[in-house]
């Protein structure tokens, strides 16, 4: 009699042709969609989701076929004395049900699909319909091959393979009635909803773009998201632009390294066979009653568990080993991103939070610990599980390796899914605490005003109320990790009673030995503890890829302003300055500057005044080339700024801010930034000319005495003063100062005034001035309005215009500061 279960070649194309279509056709679907351009569906949308609850029912159905086989199976097997049915039956048995489970998630799982990339197991209508039409094929055979069946183990047989056949002809049949009443693919067209996901799904913050105004190179600005790929091929290829700082490409003393850690790797996977199954042939002597002491074996399973783990010798020698390896990569990263930042232009910073940027720099470690532990944790975890199938499959039998597969399945699904759900709790759970921490810091941080309003009952309350919303948080990811154990411990608990209930059955039976059973268990046991960790790595890997990810959008920033390959450095002969025709706008929607012609010629200061907002400070911005001239050109000595390398550039210009920021360092370091190779004298000369020296010496440690963060320890004056120092000790051909005494009181600027008189003098002098008494004797003052230039003179020519934009700010400011007196750039 020929029975479904009698029939291995069968079973085996059965199962071949299921899962190699599911999954051919699966794939070909995924990258088709790529090249199409759809990037974010969900599973429902691409089954529909009116019929999804009917198909999820019919599948459901055919997987519970399988169920009453099985278990139909073993009652029979148990109650029929040598009997056992074929071995590849029993495993295709297993692997259909597991397909069907895996159809049905597919379809129940209504989570988007990951933006980069398609799962394999998508719920695509073609290939569900595949495994209708080939399901029903195979059963279609085993009814024809199958007798009438005798008994009741036969009859259920044959009822479970005409139900398969019939629910798969049934759901097809009802599927392809549907599509004929609704012809189109879904409620809203693929197109449209290509166009409605691109626009919404794939960029949330669409609205907000196209609400608010940018920078003109808002594509290639700090802001820009970055290129959301397509597969999970070009997902990790992007990342191919840090594998560089990754390999250590000109050291082989550290190449070697990695070789050996690899090495060490393949050595540790070894030993973990080894030990297992050492303790089986240690259990067999003992077991054998000769009298002799197994000691070679004993020291032998000593040894092969003294080599096993993190902790064993191979695990210590492979992280010693890999030390320089992760400091090397970390070092090139870490210096690469801050080389790289610096070296983007100007609008980058402009867009982008530093609060951003800084830690996007600080994530060159999650680079390393992404590696990390893709190499030496996930990767042996796989291995480890790989190799155990194989061995138990050469060991033992077929049924020990798909338990183990089985159970890895399910394992890794609940662990995924699970750790999924819990990663969006532990994101409230630490949203919550900050929010607890803020009201904390919030009180403790205004304690004056705390105690004015006699609020301190309020803050307790409203803090109490934080720490309570933080709790209920915490108790989720709490109880939601002891589900996660206890399902895993099911799982596993289960699978291990299965092993060694069947390894006993054979033990008992003599098919296998009491050493066999003792390796067996070891070697489960051994599985289990990176199972158990598989959860944590998974989201330690997720968080690693997302920090990566933050990175790489550093790495992926393109300067706006880049030299031209020919480009030479620039000679400053004179310091002669022309600015031709030139106009510029942040965005195109609104020009900042419009045909700005003037010359700075060599020796004289040409001061520019005018309301806020109107341009002066972007003149200077395009004279350094923090951006390019949308028309017209700039010229140094006639040289095109650019056509001339940016570091010969910003060499020969000196810069005096508004505010000066100093560096949390010495006051020599400071003011040495602009010279770094200068000597200490030269640093005392350039300090006396800007009129701070006898100032520093009264400091407690003098020019050793700390600035402070971004120079708080010190007072405005004594700020611009040590700029001014920087300027002069730069020594350069033109100066650009930009409105330098605005922030400072009348007192303090006349003497700042003092110090920058000395610094201008014989120099091409650019001065943006917002008190008009400053550059009363400037060689030629222009009045700027609206990005144009209304008024051009002196102090005394622009004061003779009757109704005149520099006369009527001059009155303003000096009915403001009636005493006020001239000083001035001289």
């Amino acid at each position: 009699m020929v029975l479904r279960y009698d029939s291995p070649h069968l079973n085996i194309a059965e199962v071949a042709c299921l899962y190699a279509g599911f999954l051919g056709l699966g794939t070909l679907k995924a990258i088709k969609q790529q090249r199409r351009g759809s990037e974010t569906l969900s599973r429902t949308s691409r089954f529909g989701k009116e019929p999804l609850k009917i198909v999820s029912w019919w599948i459901l159905g055919v997987a519970l076929t399988y169920v009453i086989d099985i278990a139909n199976l073993v009652i029979y097997a148990l109650r029929t004395p040598n009997w056992w049915p074929h071995k590849s039956s029993v495993v295709c048995l297993v692997l259909s049900l597991l397909f069907w489970g895996i159809v049905l998630i597919s379809c129940t799982d209504t989570s988007e699909l990951p933006r980069y990339a398609d799962s394999f197991f998508s719920a695509y209508r073609v290939n569900v319909l595949y495994a209708w039409l080939t399901e029903a094929v195979f059963e279609s055979v085993f009814l024809a091959l199958t007798p009438i069946p005798g008994d009741t183990f036969q009859g259920i047989l044959m009822a479970d393979h005409l139900a398969r056949l019939l629910l798969c002809l049934f759901a097809f049949a009802i599927y392809v009635t549907y599509r004929r009443k609704r012809p189109s693919r879904d409620p809203m067209d693929y197109e449209e909803r290509r166009m409605f996901e691109s626009s919404n799904q794939l960029d949330p913050e669409f609205a907000q773009e196209q609400s608010s105004q940018s920078l003109p190179n808002a594509k290639k600005n700090g802001s820009k998201k970055p290129k959301i790929n397509t597969s999970w091929i070009a997902y990790f290829k992007s990342f191919t632009i840090l594998f560089p700082y990754l390999w250590p490409v000109k050291n082989f003393r550290l190449q070697f390294h990695v070789f050996v850690c690899v090495a060490l790797l393949v050595v540790g996977r070894i030993a973990n066979i080894l030990a297992p199954r050492q303790l089986g042939v240690v259990t067999e002597k003992l077991s054998q009653n000769d009298n002799g002491v197994p000691w070679l074996e004993v020291f032998l399973f000593v040894f092969y568990r003294f080599l096993q783990g993190n902790m064993g010798l191979i695990g210590s020698l492979r992280s010693f080993l890999w030390i320089p390896v992760s400091q090397y990569a970390y070092r090139a990263l870490s210096t690469k991103a801050l080389q790289h930042v610096l070296n983007l232009s100007y609008d980058f910073h402009l867009n982008k939070r530093g609060g951003e940027v800084l830690a996007a720099l600080t994530k060159g470690s999650s680079v390393n610990t992404f590696v990390e532990q893709l190499l030496f944790q996930i990767g042996p975890v796989l291995t480890d599980l790989g190799v155990a199938i194989i061995y138990f499959f050469i060991k033992f039998d077929v049924y020990f390796s798909l338990i183990v597969l089985v159970m890895t399945l399910c394992y890794c699904y609940v662990t995924v899914k699970i750790t999924s759900w819990r990663t969006e709790a532990r994101r409230r759970m630490v949203n919550s605490w900050r929010d607890s921490y803020g009201v904390q810091n919030d009180a403790i941080m205004n304690y004056e005003t705390v105690k004015n309003f006699d609020a301190d009952d309020f803050e307790n309350h409203r803090f109490g109320d934080a720490v309570d919303a933080y709790l209920r948080q915490e108790k989720t990811v709490l109880s939601s990790l002891s589900f996660l154990n206890i399902i895993q411990g099911g799982i596993f608990t289960t699978s291990l009673c299965v092993a060694c209930l069947l390894s006993a059955y054979k033990v008992s039976y003599g098919y296998n030995t009491v050493g066999d059973f003792v390796v067996l268990l070891t070697y489960m046991m051994q599985l289990q503890q990176p199972l158990n960790f598989f959860g944590t790595l998974y989201r330690s890997l997720q968080n690693s890829i997302i920090d990566a990810e933050r990175l790489l959008e550093i790495f992926q920033e393109q300067p706006t302003v880049v030299e031209k390959c020919d480009a030479t450095p620039l000679k400053v002969t004179e310091g002669r300055v022309v600015f031709s025709d030139v106009s510029f706008a942040y965005d195109p929607r609104k020009p900042v500057l419009s045909n700005i012609n003037f010359v700075a010629e060599p020796g004289k200061a040409i001061a520019l005044v005018g309301e806020s907002g109107g341009g002066k400070s972007t003149i200077m911005r395009i004279l350094l080339r923090f951006f390019d001239v949308n028309n017209g050109s700039i010229t140094i000595d006639g040289q095109d700024v650019r056509d001339v390398t940016l570091s010969s550039l910003r060499s020969s210009i000196g810069v005096v801010p508004q505010d000066s920021i100093l560096f949390n360092d010495t006051v020599m370091y400071n003011i040495k930034y602009a010279k770094p190779d200068a000597s200490n004298e030269e640093v005392y000369e350039a300090a006396k000319a800007a009129q701070i020296h006898d100032r520093i010496l009264e400091f407690p440690d003098g020019y050793n005495s700390r600035v402070g963060e971004r120079g708080l320890k010190l007072s405005g004056g004594e700020k611009q003063r040590m700029a001014v120092a920087r300027a002069i000790l730069k020594n350069p051909t033109i100066i650009l100062l930009d409105e330098a005494t605005s922030a400072l009181d009348t007192n303090t600027e006349r003497h700042i005034q003092a110090s920058l008189n000395r610094l201008a003098a014989g120099r091409t002098a650019i001065v943006i001035a917002h008190r008009l008494s400053t550059i009363t004797n400037a060689d030629l003052i222009l009045c700027i309005s609206n990005g144009k230039i209304v008024e051009t003179g002196t102090h005394e020519d622009l004061l003779k215009h009757e109704n005149g934009v520099y006369k009527k700010m001059w009155l303003q400011q000096a009915n403001k500061d009636p005493s006020s007196k001239k000083f001035s750039v001289e």
